[in-house]
């Protein structure tokens, strides 16, 4: 008779020093290994029980999710009877993994790439996912969802409901996107079969369109409009600090932290892309963010947002400003327009002061990092000189 355990491979040691917990599978002296989607330090799994130990910060959640990965094997070689006997090890371990494979926990296989993400920093997309899990449980409406409860249907109604949420079309794309990676990659790594992918039929939308700079006036018009509204001024007190920043990227500008402003500069590295960037912070910027200060952030949102709200995440505050701030944006100027817009502004104005294109694309951070620029000693102060040029032309 064939028998399971929970243990993890020594022998596939990672980079980070975690093993893959995975289902031994002993038949006529024969050992084989089924993965399972945890990965875990050695020291956290007490190999003799087959569970993580207590004191691991998810050993509840992912000894429940072993325990139902195991009694599904269970329940398959019980339903084989005494066939098993007449089967070599890798027709049983084929027939458990054919058959369970669509049962396996999707969120918790989402859940071990979201802590993959987190141990190589790769924070966007990890905050990308756990947003993507978040809607997902709030769509099905329970925490634990099988890969066999995804298919087309439920991918039809998940982006339905999406939409009745208020999610525009590149949001809801992101977040199927998410759920679609974490699909592939468990068909990649044999978890489930590629047969049962929804995605072969189920096609994401997205939306293209060209964001469009705004005029001076029009910055002049979203400033007037804004007066005696507070919620209104705050997203236009913003977007303009974005403005400000040579077009930071308002996430980045939310995370900042006091120390990252140094000798009236701020320095930064964009969350996306790991490139570094460094502004000259002029007076109009620095008023703003006087207005806005927090303790430990340059801006106060991240932590009176988390005051309010105890339970939001990092990712679920910054993208609720944003979204919040696009919304009064798209209020007050009454056509399209974004957060984005700030930093398509600045190129546009830079372009119309005949700013040389090196120069704004240093002062955007475009092209920087590649093999040419390891040659070329960037003048940053050109760049400043152009954002004060653009500032005092926007403010003449």
């Amino acid at each position: 008779m064939a028998t399971l355990k929970t243990t993890y491979r020594k022998d596939y040691t990672k980079s980070d020093g975690t093993v893959p917990i995975v289902v031994r599978v002993t038949h006529k002296a024969k050992v084989r290994y089924i993965s399972t989607p945890f990965s875990i330090q050695p020291a956290m799994f007490d190999d003799k029980s087959g569970r993580v130990k207590p004191k691991h910060p998810s050993a509840n959640k992912m000894n429940l999710a072993l325990a139902a990965i195991m009694q599904r094997y269970y329940e398959k070689l019980i339903e084989l009877s005494m066939a098993v006997e007449n089967m070599e090890i890798e027709e049983v371990v084929a027939y458990l993994k054919r058959m369970n494979a669509s049962d396996v926990s999707f969120t918790a296989h989402m859940q071990s790439r979201i802590d993959f993400f987190r141990k190589r920093d790769r924070m966007s997309y990890a905050e990308m996912h756990e947003r993507a899990v978040k809607k997902l449980r709030q769509y099905a409406g329970k925490e634990d969802i099988p890969f066999s409860s995804i298919g087309v249907s439920f991918l039809k109604g998940f982006e339905e409901w999406l939409e009745d949420q208020g999610q525009g079309v590149n949001s809801r794309r992101i977040c199927l996107n998410c759920i679609r990676t974490t699909y592939l990659h468990a068909i990649d790594n044999d978890i489930i079969s590629a047969d049962r992918n929804p995605f072969r039929k189920f096609k994401i939308r997205q939306e293209k369109h060209r964001p469009r700079p705004l005029t001076k006036e029009q910055f002049d018009t979203l400033r007037e409009k804004a007066k005696g509204e507070p919620r209104m001024e705050r997203a236009v007190d913003l977007f303009m600090l974005s403005f400000y920043l040579i077009g930071i990227n308002f996430k980045d500008m939310l995370l900042l932290k006091k120390e990252d402003l140094v000798n009236g500069r701020i320095e930064y590295d964009r969350a996306k892309t790991k490139r570094h960037y460094s502004v000259l912070v002029e007076p109009e910027a620095m008023e703003l963010i006087k207005k806005y200060e927090g303790e430990k952030y340059l801006l106060h949102y991240m932590e009176s947002k988390k005051k309010t709200s105890k339970d939001a995440s990092r990712a679920d505050i910054h993208h609720d400003v944003i979204s919040n701030v696009n919304k009064c944006l798209k209020d007050l100027h009454g056509g399209p327009i974004s957060t984005y817009s700030a930093r398509y502004s600045w190129a546009t104005f830079a372009a119309q002061l005949d700013i040389p294109r090196d120069t704004i694309a240093l002062a955007l951070g475009h092209g920087l990092n590649t093999m040419t620029d390891l040659y070329i000693d960037y003048d940053i102060a050109k760049a400043d000189r152009a954002n004060r040029a653009v500032i005092d032309y926007i403010n003449s």
